[in-house]
């Protein structure tokens, strides 16, 4: 895998970290505890893919 590889694919994971911080900003957790909860979890699993 060359530089441009990872940095794409580094791209792809911001991306998708930014995406479930929106989702997670939109869900009200007095109202649907395990939706944030699960969106929480995604979240922070692809933070640790991340670094």
């Amino acid at each position: 895998m060359d530089l441009y590889d990872k940095l794409d694919a580094l791209v792809k994971k911001a991306e998708e970290l930014d995406e479930l911080g929106d989702e997670l900003a939109k869900v009200d957790g007095n109202k649907n505890p395990i939706q944030e909860r699960c969106i929480s979890q995604a979240a922070l699993q692809l933070a640790d893919e991340f670094e």
